[in-house]
């Protein structure tokens, strides 16, 4: 694991654009994972899933636990009898009682069964949190697309634009053709339209941050080293991690121990059971509120319940207790083999994106040399504006394919720590170093 942390550190590469902005202190995408740790709506009410099942437990436990109760009753009588003159008087009884269950397997079983229930909540507030920061930087990223695009388009305009006034330059001394000049202005034209569009997904990425931090960053911070180390070939071991760590197999484990116990409890329910009881009564009537001199009564009781037949209740319960824990284990197999498919897929991912960084660099270079070239073929008569501007179009978008590249395959690394369980503020924190913030305005 050390040396797949090693590796991320030296991935999360940071492209130079110079003319974004000044420079300052790192922590744009720490602060807004920090934030939206914070207040995510979302991730809080998961929170406070936990604080429910942590109250199921104690409820469960409470079962347990003695249960005293006392109650009164304050009456007022009138005996009646033949022959004896009627009788008016007031009555007072008064009972403490005390319950402590000393054998009770249904209770204590589902006790556990909450227990792990509990833990199942708590590794599924985990699993989501370090979903959201995968999320978060997924959205971060997106945002630096929108940026590259917007910044690509802003450099081939200008380039056209020079191209666009010397052309009109030419076609006053009729010099070049009109159709040459209007094939420009219409890329221009075409150009204007995308930089609106860029901007716009610029706009809509900075509120989806906004969305899921709270907050909408006032800077962002871009990557900037340009070299890769080769991608761990091991992917039996990513596949290990993430089976046995991954927070929502963990989660799903928990799930089937908590269907386990309380199939055991149901089953329980067959079994004899045994309390103590304590008591005492102070009272003033007896019989039928017969008066009587007052008196005081105290008791220890052995009570022993053997359950025999409740109508079928206790055999469907087992029935339905059977049925959840087998629908829990069917739900973790199916997430450990969609688990297993996507730490694959990411892994393969990661190479296929790996060697495209390297691909399109090349092929970055080889389009910057064949649109000078076609620049040259365009003065010398060889080549026509239309497959100028093609050449022009095709080096910019080799470009954007470039640090596309690059992104994905942060993505994919990222995505295989959320799948191995890996993903933490410390790892966001190692990510966050090799960023250089800018004021996008």
């Amino acid at each position: 694991m050390n040396d797949l942390l090693n590796n991320i550190k030296q991935v999360l590469l940071i492209t130079a654009i110079g003319a974004m902005g000044c420079p300052v202190e790192a922590g744009a995408l720490l602060d807004l994972y920090q934030q939206t740790l914070d207040s995510n709506p979302s991730l809080m009410s998961r929170k406070y899933t936990i604080d429910q099942s942590e109250a199921r437990q104690d409820q469960a436990f409470s079962r347990l636990l003695p249960q005293v109760s006392a109650n009164g009753s304050y009456s007022g009588n009138s005996f009646k009898n033949d022959g004896v003159p009627t009788e008016n008087y007031d009555g007072l009884r008064g009972t403490v009682q005390a319950r402590q269950a000393l054998l009770d397997a249904p209770s204590y079983l589902r006790y556990l069964g909450s227990e792990a229930a509990t833990r199942q909540s708590q590794e599924e507030y985990e699993a989501f949190q370090m979903e959201l920061g995968g999320e978060l930087v997924d959205r971060y990223l997106k945002t630096l697309e929108a940026i590259d695009k917007i910044t690509y388009l802003t450099d081939e305009m200008e380039s056209v634009k020079t191209q666009l006034k010397r052309l009109q330059h030419l076609y006053k001394k009729q010099m070049t053709k009109v159709t040459d000049l209007y094939e420009v202005e219409a890329y221009f034209q075409s150009l204007q339209t995308q930089t609106i569009e860029a901007d716009n997904e610029k706009a809509i990425s900075m509120e989806k941050l906004r969305e899921i931090s709270g907050s909408l960053p006032a800077q962002i911070a871009l990557l900037s080293v340009d070299a890769f180390p080769p991608m761990p070939t091991d992917v039996d071991t990513w596949i290990a991690d993430a089976v046995s760590s991954n927070l929502n197999l963990l989660a799903l484990k928990s799930g089937i121990e908590s269907a386990e116990k309380n199939l055991s409890g149901a089953k329980a329910e067959h079994l004899p059971q045994l309390a103590l009881l304590l008591s005492h009564t102070y009272s003033d009537q007896g019989f039928d509120n017969r008066f009587q001199p007052p008196y005081n009564v105290s008791s220890a009781t052995l009570q022993v319940n053997i359950p025999l037949y409740e109508g079928g209740r206790v055999d469907a319960t087992v029935r339905e207790a059977v049925a959840r824990l087998m629908i829990a284990k069917q739900e973790h197999e199916r997430i450990r083999r969609e688990i297993e498919l996507e730490t694959r897929t990411s892994f393969l991912n990661a190479i296929a994106s790996h060697s495209k960084i390297d691909s399109t660099a090349e092929e970055v270079k080889f389009q910057k040399k064949a649109n000078e070239a076609q620049k040259k073929g365009y003065e010398l008569g060889a080549s026509t504006i239309i497959d100028v501007l093609d050449s022009q179009r095709r080096a910019s978008q080799a470009q954007l394919d470039h640090l596309k590249a690059r992104y994905d395959y942060i993505r994919n690394l990222i995505a295989l720590k959320i799948w191995s369980g890996g993903l933490s503020i410390d790892k966001i924190e190692e990510i966050d170093v090799w960023f250089t913030r800018y004021s996008p305005d």
